[in-house]
Order: structure tokens, then sequence, then C-alpha cells
């Protein structure tokens, strides 16, 4: 039988029986930078409640506060793709096309598979008159958004074909 061990850097051993792979556990948690489960269980919640704050105000057409909404997501869980999209949506909607299309691309550098962000960015592109690259997207948006309503895969694979046929782009 080991002795317990008499001291721990992370933990008063006295007052909390430890043992000594607990406290490696524990130094390696903080050399990391990682703050344990409930921490980032709590992060994630408070983006998803910041998010779903967004999305309300887009819908009351308040651009201003569902993109300062979206940052605070955003600021909670770095990696929240669909705060990124409805942040660009919201920056669309207020005409700044430069801050919409930049929020696109980083909520597809965190998830390559958000088909809105795909449908959104191909817009814009469309609109810009960047035909190559927009046909790439509204074809990003059909492998990626099997799930959506038909009607929208049908109304991308159609544009692709306009695209493919030379046609204007899509007015603003």
């Amino acid at each position: 039988m080991r002795p317990r061990p008499a001291c721990c850097i992370l933990f008063d051993v006295n007052r909390l029986v430890l043992t000594t792979s607990a406290c490696l556990l524990g130094a390696a948690m903080l050399l990391s930078g990682c703050s344990g489960d409930a921490d980032r269980e709590k992060d994630t919640r408070q983006a998803k409640i910041h998010y779903e704050a967004g999305a309300g105000l887009i819908n009351q057409r308040l651009y201003d506060k569902a993109i300062a909404e979206f940052d605070l997501a955003i600021g909670f869980d770095a990696d929240y793709a669909e705060a990124y999209c409805d942040r660009g949506i919201a920056n669309y909607m207020n005409g700044d096309f430069d801050a919409a299309l930049g929020d696109f691309e980083l909520a597809l550098e965190k998830d390559p598979t958000l088909g809105k962000a795909h449908f959104h960015k191909a817009v814009l592109l469309d609109q810009d008159g960047k035909t190559e690259e927009a046909i790439e997207a509204y074809e990003n948006f059909v492998r990626y958004s099997q799930r959506a309503p038909a009607v929208y895969i049908q109304r991308a694979n159609k544009r692709i074909v306009e695209l493919r046929d030379n046609a204007p782009p899509l007015s603003r």
C-alpha cells in the first residue's frame, strides 16, 4: 500500500484526500488552459442564450442589437458557427456587405458543413457578380443542406444553371 502524498501543489491534502494522479490531472488541466467541463458548459449555455436573443432581434429587425448579442455569443464560444452566420445576416440587413461576407466565411471556417452560411455567402457573391465563386457556394449549400426545405434546394440548383448560362448578377 502506497502512503498518501504529503502535499500537492494544487490542493491542501490535509483537508481533501487526493491521490497523486488527481494532482497530476489537475496540473495538466491548468497547464493546458482547460478549466473543466462545467465551465465549458456554462460558456456554451451563455453563448446559446445570447445567440437566441440575437435571432429574436433579427426577427424584430433590430439588427444593431442583434449584432451585439451575436458578439456576446461569440465571446462565450468562439467556435459558434451559427452565431457568426446570423451576425452576417444582421450585417447584410444593415447594408454592411463586407462584414457580412467576412462573417459567413468565419462561420464556414468553424463549420464547413453549415448550409445556410454557404447559401448567404452565395447570394452575396452572386450580387457582387462573382459568378464562379457564387456557383461553388450554391453547390456547397446543396451538398450540405439535404434537410433544408426542397424549395430552397430547387432555387439554388436553378440559380446554378442560370449562372452557368451567363445570367446577370442578383440585385440587392
